[in-house]
């Protein structure tokens, strides 16, 4: 299994990129939504894998314990920017509603559980922030 992206925000690994996920919240304070989701899709096949009750090895579990170290413990979501040019629709019952930097942290730290403890309900959760099907590039002319 390919897990490319997964090494590449895991910071004790010689594999890791500055320009990750995990490298632009660290070194930028930069929540990049096309980086978390190459990040989600690799954090997704692992929650596979031990839905599975496969054995999942040690290096990948001190690189998940490591994302959360990264992530939870070291930062002060307030100051972490958005870095996003998607159109996101959202639920119905929420209007108007971007999701924020708490909405986009909720989804990572349940994906993080839920990969540690091969909890399948992390596929049933509605979060506010979901990728969407389509990808609707926001227009840059009309945000200048």
């Amino acid at each position: 299994m390919k897990l490319v992206d997964f090494y590449r925000n895991t910071a004790f690994d010689n594999r890791y990129d500055e320009n990750s996920f995990i490298g632009k919240i660290l070194n930028y304070n930069l929540w990049s939504d096309d980086e978390y989701w190459k990040l989600e899709a690799d954090l997704q096949k692992l929650l596979r894998l031990n839905l599975n009750k496969i054995f999942i090895k040690q290096e990948i579990m001190e690189g998940i314990f490591s994302i959360c170290n990264d992530v939870f413990l070291a930062q002060k979501w307030d100051f972490i920017k958005i870095d996003s040019d998607i159109l996101y629709k959202n639920n119905p019952n929420i209007i108007d509603k971007e999701p924020n930097i708490y909405d986009r942290f909720r989804r990572l730290k349940r994906l993080l559980v839920a990969v540690a403890y091969g909890d399948e309900n992390f596929f049933n959760i509605d979060f506010v922030y979901k990728k969407p099907e389509i990808s609707c590039k926001k227009d840059s002319k009309k945000e200048a």
